[in-house]
């Protein structure tokens, strides 16, 4: 009665051609699931009867036995926020992580997304390792440039088991969760709708920071003014 899940391969279906080993279908490898313990089914199609055939184990209500539990490791997705010209830590949570595991920030997808040097991050463009924190892995990001650019970036997740593969940008396939980098007070979004920069608050005016998008300035009321920009 369970529903097929979103970031299995071939929706979670397996076969086996020596009754023992199991693969999924089609040319996919990796699982992009969230970690958790999931129920495995088993159906067996009914070859032996072709009025039963076209309709057999095509659907998850169609996989009636259950025979075991599957354990997917991995980090839970997490939001960290993190303003220009400050310390930036991030935690990961998950099951069966490992200090000395890594992340690694990215524009865009987990796999796909590009690097952020160019973005004004030189020190996040190479991998950041995993520390033992009292409440998950920590990893420090260091402090975020000032000139950087705000916005919404992927982090993503690669295990140490796999440190020979934790070198590439496309080895970081698994989502840890989002990091967002800010305006940090003092600061308002200005610029074009896509591609929004932090500028000095003016002089009259009070900036709060935050999400470059809704960033803004509030003019001082009446017979009031800040004494610099910057406010």
């Amino acid at each position: 009665t369970g529903s097929a899940l979103p970031g299995f391969p071939s929706n979670g279906t397996l076969e086996t051609e020596n009754g023992r080993d199991f693969h999924f279908l089609g040319e996919a490898r990796f699982l992009t699931s969230l970690p958790g313990i999931y129920r495995i089914c088993y159906c067996r199609p009914q070859a032996d009867d072709p009025t039963k055939e076209a309709d057999s184990c095509k659907g998850p209500s169609s996989y009636k036995a259950a025979v075991g539990l599957m354990t997917v490791n991995g980090p839970l997705q997490t939001t960290t926020t993190c303003a220009l010209g400050s310390a930036c830590e991030v935690t990961i949570q998950g099951i069966d992580l490992a200090a000395g595991d890594a992340i690694m920030i990215v524009d865009g997808p987990c796999g796909e997304g590009g690097g952020l040097e160019a973005l004004g991050f030189p020190d996040l463009e190479t991998s950041v390792t995993l520390q033992s924190g009292d409440s998950g892995y920590l990893a420090n990001l260091g402090n975020i440039p000032t000139a950087a650019s705000p916005g919404v970036y992927t982090i993503c997740w690669c295990p140490v088991a796999n440190a020979s593969d934790c070198r590439a940008r496309r080895q970081f396939r698994a989502t840890a969760g989002e990091l967002h980098v800010t305006c940090p007070p003092g600061y308002y979004g200005v610029g074009p709708t896509t591609g929004r920069r932090c500028g000095p608050c003016t002089r009259g005016f009070h900036c709060a920071g935050g999400e470059v998008n809704v960033a803004t300035r509030i003019a001082c009321g009446p017979d009031q003014t800040t004494r610099t920009s910057g406010a």
